[in-house]
């Protein structure tokens, strides 16, 4: 059978399952979105996913049912797990700066992880203060898909440009 294999919120993952599956029936995956891939149906059809991991209960319930129409096997494990989060990195600051509103989203460089219209959400971000952004796993993909960010949005490709405890 191998070892688990578990891919995150991955696409190239999900491409990649036949080969995966030659080496280990033991394939995991955790869909970090809310909605689902269609590669994950497809694969769910196919009783190729072994269990399936969600961050969140609600999730869990939401599409758990839609991937058991797509195949009712009883040995497709579907789980909730609490992620770890080191909150000694991650002090509260309860003194922020008055001098702007400071918004921004953190993720790993894919395209996948920016909707086609965060440009337009960011947008109307209401604020009687100046606004500041930044955009962390930000690269050339993501640009192609929703454009240029303003002026007042800052980018990084990674956390060897800004950290999280510095994006934080």
């Amino acid at each position: 059978e191998g070892d688990a294999i578990i891919g995150f919120c991955n696409g190239e993952y999900l491409e990649n399952m036949p080969a995966i599956r030659q080496h280990t029936k033991r394939t995991i995956f955790v869909n970090c979105m809310t909605w689902l891939f269609n590669k994950e149906k497809e694969l769910m059809k196919q009783g190729m996913i072994a269990m399936f991991l969600y961050q969140n209960e609600e999730v869990r319930q939401k599409n758990m049912p839609l991937l058991k129409r797509c195949n009712d096997d009883p040995a497709i494990s579907f789980l909730t797990f609490k992620p770890y989060f080191h909150n000694d990195s991650f002090p509260f600051i309860a003194e922020r700066s008055g001098e702007y509103f400071g918004c921004g989203r953190i993720s790993r460089q894919d395209a996948d992880k920016f909707a086609a219209n965060t440009l337009h959400i960011y947008e109307y971000f209401v604020s009687p203060l100046f606004k500041r952004g930044l955009f962390l796993g930000f690269d050339q993909r993501s640009r192609e898909k929703i454009g240029e960010p303003y002026g007042w949005i800052r980018t990084a490709r990674d956390q060897r440009e800004v950290s999280q405890q510095d994006f934080y």
